[in-house]
């Protein structure tokens, strides 16, 4: 059997146990038989674990992981660790292995590599460029570049704070908490429409109730749509209502933790917690009250470590690009 066949594995995992052979080795050597026996290795270690850059305990059995592990799709990389951050050349450091996924662990986007600018974009005097999202999408694509999205954003912020022992990756970290006018705001390619309950990553013109253009951004790019939750009712409690609060109190809330899933595609976001702490701030998670489109923004503001998803899509913020094949 080296393509997997979901019957019949579940038929071998019913005869092996009935011969009192444990599941963990009839699994393996399912995932060996589908050549798929590193993948299962460590999927496998990070389900014991239950929590980790990976496979997230969800209560599915060996034989739900398993299959998981032999039919995902392939152009999906999960995190099966940190992502390897290396110092590429002058202007970029290149992120090996770097993806995201969705509140139920859905992969939603993947990159065996992804060379990120070491600085903001900075006109010819050395100074910062200021952005609205829009603007800052255009100008990134007529760079050669892309603008992140908040689930890419969030990804290399955790690859840097992960990997900061490399003074490169720390001088980017570094810049999300203070690019030098005070704050570490940057400008995401990524929207929340409240109206919808929707995050939209890659978003296209239409997607832009106001502030946008005509220039086709982001054509090239898969447009992400991600729901969440603004009410949830209550048979005798009160209802449950979205709404801004710290980041460590909103991961044990269960509208604000789906949200914030949403919006970061890490499958840990207490990592953002740590984050925080490490700039000397509380990782916050901002959240508007309205049924309008707004802007997400991901940096430091005052006191706080914002995953801001309450931002004007007139405001105007610093800028950094990627690129997903060698400059």
């Amino acid at each position: 059997m080296t393509e997997y066949d979901k019957k019949q594995a579940e038929d071998i995992f019913m005869i092996n146990a009935l011969a009192g052979i444990p599941e963990e080795t009839t699994a393996l050597a399912i995932a060996r038989r589908c050549q798929k026996e590193a993948e299962w290795v460590a999927a496998l270690a990070n389900w014991k674990k239950g929590s980790g850059y990976g496979y997230r305990r969800r209560g599915e059995s060996l034989a739900d992981l398993l299959t998981d592990v032999c039919t995902r799709r392939e152009d999906v990389v999960r995190y099966d660790g940190t992502p390897r951050v290396h110092d590429y050349d002058e202007k970029h450091l290149l992120i090996e292995e770097i993806s995201s996924v969705d509140a139920e662990g859905n992969g939603i986007e993947s990159h065996p590599q992804v060379w990120v600018m070491k600085d903001e974009f900075r006109n010819e005097k050395g100074e910062i460029m200021f952005f609205t999202p829009y603007q800052a999408i255009r100008h990134c694509e007529q760079e050669g570049y892309v603008l992140p999205p908040s689930q890419l954003t969030c990804a290399i912020v955790a690859a840097c704070f992960l990997n900061k022992e490399n003074a490169e990756a720390e001088k980017v970290l570094v810049q999300y908490r203070n690019h030098g006018n005070g704050n570490g705001l940057h400008v995401l390619n990524t929207l929340v429409d409240y109206g919808k309950a929707a995050i939209i990553s890659y978003p296209q013109d239409a997607d832009f109730p106001s502030l946008g253009g005509t220039d086709n951004v982001n054509h090239q790019y898969q447009k992400i749509v991600l729901p969440f939750e603004k009410t949830k009712k209550r048979r005798i409690l009160s209802d449950l209502q979205l709404q801004s609060m710290n980041l460590e109190d909103g991961l044990k809330d269960e509208l604000v933790s789906r949200f914030v899933r949403q919006y970061s595609g890490l499958p840990d976001p207490e990592v953002l917690v740590e984050v925080g702490k490490y700039f000397g701030k509380t990782a916050y998670a901002l959240i508007s009250p309205s049924n309008e489109t707004q802007a997400a923004w991901f940096g430091c503001y005052s006191i706080n470590l914002s995953l801001n998803g309450s931002g004007n899509l007139g405001g105007c913020g610093a800028a950094r690009g990627v690129r997903f094949v060698a400059p």
